[in-house]
């Protein structure tokens, strides 16, 4: 599905406020681009947007479908991470410009989280030796729940199964045991 001019010149305002600094006390974020999110992070605060993007298993092509996928990351990541996120915020449109949480209109919508350490990225941990195939297994298994996939999508097997296509699941769970 193509994504409207109104979807996108709403993202492009909303990425332009917050990279500004405005939500970060005036310091500019660092940027982080994914295909699904742009991740802003700031000293200890990261807010994380759904990009407007429909790839048929992830479809984040309409301001409320990007509401609902904050609120749906937001219940099933507390459940392993309550210290990390930490709540949905609407950037929103008020008569003196946007604002993060505001009373304005919503124009778009952000998971904000808590910052973890940097050394804690999983790369660093796998650089440092700290990241075994026992340790990716454990976390395979917490992240191929279903849910996880979703975010208010229909599940189908089908579509679940499309991003693991190319990934040998069980070779690579028989060879650890």
């Amino acid at each position: 599905m193509a994504i409207g001019e109104e979807e996108t010149a709403r993202q492009e305002r909303v990425r332009a406020f917050l990279e500004s600094g405005a939500a970060f006390d005036g310091r500019a974020p660092e940027v982080i681009s994914t295909h699904g999110n742009l991740l802003f992070l700031a000293g200890a605060r990261v807010l994380k947007m759904k990009r407007a993007v429909d790839f048929g298993w992830m479809d984040f092509s309409t301001l409320d479908r990007r509401e609902a996928a904050c609120r749906r990351e937001l219940e099933l990541n507390r459940r392993t991470a309550p210290d990390l996120y930490l709540e949905v915020l609407a950037v929103t449109e008020t008569d003196a410009g946007l604002a993060l949480g505001g009373a304005g209109r919503p124009l778009e919508w952000l998971v904000a989280m808590r910052r973890f350490p940097e050394e804690m990225r999983l790369d660093h941990l796998l650089e440092a030796g700290r990241l075994g195939p026992a340790e990716m297994l454990a976390l395979a298994d917490d992240l191929a729940v279903p849910d996880n996939l979703f975010l208010g999508r229909e599940m189908t097997w089908a579509n679940w199964l499309g991003p693991f296509r190319l990934l040998d699941y069980k070779g690579m769970r028989q060879a650890t045991m």
